[in-house]
């Protein structure tokens, strides 16, 4: 093994952690396009086509994190149906714990 060679693992180690940032910050702004094209254009369909039939619907977004739908059916038994679309904290969060492990030296 070359000296150098845990050099080369921490440079390799900060590219790869670069790489990961800009992967979550590329995920975030997907996610908040998929929900301006996609969710948001279909949920305000839904809210139309469920007053004619006189059912409260709304919508809202959290930007950055979710999309929510609220139907709630005259008489029913259920107060409310919530629809939830999120992007899952695990996907765009990085935490890193660094572990050290040592043996007490014999010598000594």
């Amino acid at each position: 093994m070359k000296k150098a060679d845990w050099q080369d693992d921490l440079t390799t180690c900060f590219e790869d952690l670069k790489v990961v940032a800009r992967c979550r910050e590329e995920a975030l702004e997907h996610f908040e396009r998929f929900c301006d094209y996609v969710v948001e254009p279909a949920f305000e369909a839904l809210v139309e086509e469920f007053q004619t039939y006189q059912v409260k619907a709304r919508f809202w977004k959290v930007r950055g994190r979710s999309i929510h739908l609220d139907v709630r059916f005259p008489k029913s038994s259920v107060d409310q149906f919530h629809y939830i679309l999120w992007m899952p904290r695990n996907s765009v969060e990085l935490r890193l714990k660094l572990t050290v492990k040592y043996r007490k030296s014999t010598q000594g």
